[in-house]
């Protein structure tokens, strides 16, 4: 999902409630889904809509590629070619797309009932991003009433990351990398120059490494070997170090020159924050051998290559320091420890007024799909002994 892109484009308004959390999707009185099948990828989201149309009357709109479930529950339904949203969302924006007038009409229809709704919350998935995420905000605008916004990402702590700056471009609190002052901020809370270049994303890595452009690669709870479908031919081109931080031994960790064993989300204390920017506190069910959670790794690592002279050692002890150090650093942040004591939920509040992210606009032509969902993404259930046990049906060719 396309969380930076969304930030830049609400700017101050992220911060002033423009952010929809999952009790305000599930009390809207009206629904735009554009793109994603909650019911297959975002199950809590899917159930917060159905609870919204049943207790509360809300309206649903859909635009979609595919006929998913939710559409018959749907005021409206528009299915649009696949690749089509941006070209939807603009013609909603500024009235420009390239689209069959059959949809347009259908569109038309969509956007008088949603000018009409008074309480709109806008959902949408990963096949919204860069200039499409801010022809959805500017179309968000323009709605008469209160507009809230919440993007869906793949995993359950996808947006934790992006706002922890694990993207190509941006440092914690989507402050761009070209900052200078973001940088040195950071720069002297970390202790060690930061680059003022971006990186790469997920993809460019793997290319980089197969054309033998990049000498090491750390992977943390990821197997791109599946998901980018590399083959054995492929090798990883020349990679001289692959280290992978995971909890079973994927396609990508058999590969690994190093594989730490890492703890899953019952087995480590810590936070977790939602595809609506809420924080979750995680606390471990029982104590268990030969695994580290990531934070454990990362700070024994550290202190590790501190010793050769690379870096600086990780003082933080633990992982409520580290969510300390988060809430006095990282804008939007500052939730109430006491309420994620007592198991509430705290929506966090971040924005980005004077940087812009670029967004992900994907250039025309092929776009590589994993096509993964909650249920088939393979990351789980695969290493599951009773899901094994199930004998299959084979289909007779």
């Amino acid at each position: 999902a396309d969380y930076a892109g969304l930030i830049a484009a609400l700017g101050e308004k992220a911060a002033a409630g423009a952010l929809a959390t999952m009790q305000q999707l599930g009390e809207a009185k009206a629904i735009l889904l554009v793109g994603n099948d909650p019911t297959e990828q975002n199950p809590l989201v899917a159930w917060q809509i159905r609870t919204a149309i049943r207790h509360h009357g809300a309206r649903l709109y859909v635009i979609n590629v595919n006929a998913i479930k939710l559409r018959r529950q749907a005021k409206q339904f528009v299915q649009v070619a696949k690749g089509a949203e941006p070209a939807a969302l603009r013609w909603l924006a500024v009235g420009q797309a390239g689209l069959d007038t059959s949809v347009l009409t259908e569109l038309a229809a969509l956007k008088e009932a949603l000018e009409r709704e008074s309480d709109v919350a806008i959902v949408f998935g990963a096949e919204v991003s860069g200039a499409g995420t801010r022809d959805l905000v500017a179309f968000g605008a323009h709605l008469g009433g209160q507009t809230r916004f919440m993007a869906l990402g793949d995993y359950s702590n996808s947006r934790g990351a992006d706002d922890m700056g694990l993207l190509p471009d941006r440092l914690a609190g989507y402050l761009s990398i070209a900052d200078r002052a973001a940088r040195e901020s950071f720069g002297k809370l970390w202790g060690a120059p930061l680059p003022e270049k971006p990186g790469l994303d997920a993809r460019q890595m793997l290319d980089a490494a197969l054309a033998s452009k990049l000498k090491a690669l750390y992977v943390v709870g990821a197997n791109p070997v599946k998901s980018f479908g590399i083959t054995a031919a492929d090798r990883l081109g020349g990679l001289e170090l692959l280290v992978v931080q995971e909890m079973f031994m994927t396609e990508t960790a058999k590969r690994a020159d190093i594989v730490f064993p890492a703890a899953c989300a019952y087995e480590k204390d810590g936070t977790v924050t939602n595809t609506a920017g809420e924080v979750q506190l995680l606390r471990k069910a029982a104590e268990v051998m030969g695994v580290r959670s990531d934070f454990d790794i990362l700070r024994i690592l550290s202190h590790q290559l501190a010793k050769m002279g690379l870096g600086r050692a990780i003082s933080l002890r633990t992982p409520e320091a580290a969510l300390e150090e988060i809430r006095r650093n990282v804008s939007g942040y500052d939730v109430s420890q006491a309420n994620l004591l007592l198991g509430s939920a705290e929506a966090t509040s971040p924005h980005s007024p004077a940087n812009g992210h670029a967004g992900y606009d994907v250039p025309a032509g092929a776009i590589f799909s994993s096509l993964d969902t909650l249920f088939t993404s393979g990351s789980l259930g695969r290493y599951c002994r009773m899901l094994n046990s199930v004998p299959e049906a084979r289909a007779k060719p």
